[in-house]
C-alpha cells in the first residue's frame, strides 16, 4: 500500500501499557498506520496482535543475546516517535506502564 501524504489522525491518542489495548479510529474509516510516541526515560517494547473480538494474551520477550524477541515485538529508543504500517484494529501492549502514547491514522 503507497502513502503519499502527511500522518492524519483519525482517532484519539490512547496510552499503551502492560494490558493490551485498541487504538480505533472514529471517523468510520479503518487506520493504515499508527502514530506511536515513546514516553519514558528508558528504552521500551511494545508488541501487537491481529484483531480479536476477545482481548487476547501478547506475548512480549525483547530479545538477548542468541535469542530472538517475541513475534511482532519492536523496541523504540528514549523519546522517539515513531509511524508504523500494523493490522488494523490490532492490540497493543507494553513492557512496561503508560509506555507509549499511540494514535490511529494514515499515512507516514
Amino acid at each position: 500500500m503507497a502513502y503519499d501524504g502527511a500522518f492524519t489522525p483519525k482517532g484519539p491518542t490512547v496510552l499503551v501499557g502492560v494490558n493490551p489495548v485498541q487504538a480505533p479510529t472514529t471517523d468510520g474509516t479503518t487506520a493504515t498506520s499508527y502514530r506511536i510516541r515513546a514516553l519514558l526515560a528508558t528504552s521500551q517494547y511494545m508488541a501487537w496482535a491481529a484483531p480479536t473480538v476477545a482481548v487476547p494474551a501478547i506475548a512480549l520477550v525483547a530479545p538477548t543475546a542468541g535469542v530472538p524477541s517475541s513475534p511482532n515485538t519492536i523496541g523504540f529508543l528514549t523519546g522517539t516517535t515513531e509511524t508504523l504500517v500494523l493490522p488494523a484494529g490490532c492490540w497493543m501492549r507494553a513492557d512496561a506502564p503508560a509506555a507509549f502514547e499511540v494514535t490511529p491514522g494514515e499515512g507516514v
